[in-house]
């Protein structure tokens, strides 16, 4: 069996002592549990190197974090609890600009759905809770215990990885996709409406949840994991 290299875009957490870049541990064992190798990669503005990194790799994933800048969709920031990371934030629209470019399979949990989005020009609801008027819980103290219902659209790559209508997913945020970006379609929404996953429209694979995979490696969440790595397999032939 053939192992697939899949790069993770390292999250950074800027201690007083030290900035340290990290990768979560749930994805780093689901991709040793498929018998591939997982690769944490830097933060970084040079394109050289990014560029270079993803011709190393067969698949890519952007984490969680914090919030993307509003001014990447045009607005400013609406409330005063947003945490910003623009280094990250250039650096990952980098990233996601050179695996669309090679044509590397990508896949975008949390913010990396929110990334996804930004980048093909969409935009980003601020404040869940202020901006939609009845609106779910989508965040609570315990994130992994915030949980709520998905709709799958049918024909979308999602819908094909889980083989169901309707699931219970673990979905903490209190952003979300407003307006769609260019060339993506919705493959999941909450009750509320809110979207919930989105993919690409072209013939790469690459598809953001907004729900959080890393914290629910139930059986479904890995049929999409299993899904992601079957595409790296494939694009790379």
């Amino acid at each position: 069996m053939k192992k697939y290299k899949i790069g993770i875009v390292g999250g950074v957490n800027r201690g007083s002592f030290a900035n340290l870049l990290y990768a979560k541990e749930s994805y780093i064992k689901t991709i040793v549990e498929n018998q591939q190798i997982p690769i944490i990669l830097p933060i970084t503005k040079d394109k050289n190197i990014i560029e270079s990194l993803i011709k190393k790799v067969d698949g890519l994933i952007f984490q969680g974090g914090v919030n993307i800048y509003p001014f990447h969709y045009g607005e400013n920031p609406k409330t005063e609890i947003l945490n910003f990371d623009l280094d990250r934030d250039y650096s990952e629209f980098s990233y996601l600009e050179m695996a669309l470019k090679y044509k590397k399979p990508v896949l975008g949990v949390s913010r990396g759905c929110q990334l996804i989005n930004v980048f093909f020009g969409g935009s980003l609801i601020q404040d869940i809770s202020k901006e939609i008027q009845k609106s779910i819980y989508h965040i609570g103290r315990d994130y992994s215990e915030t949980r709520h219902y998905i709709n799958l659209r049918d024909g979308s790559k999602l819908k094909k990885a889980y083989n169901t209508n309707r699931t219970v997913v673990v979905s903490s945020h209190t952003q979300a996709i407003d307006v769609l970006g260019k060339d993506l379609v919705v493959s999941a929404k909450a009750d509320d409406g809110v979207v919930e996953a989105i993919e690409y429209k072209g013939n790469s694979y690459l598809m953001g949840v907004q729900f959080n995979i890393d914290r629910m490696l139930n059986e479904e969440s890995k049929l999409l994991f299993n899904q992601f790595i079957e595409s790296a397999g494939i694009q790379n032939e």
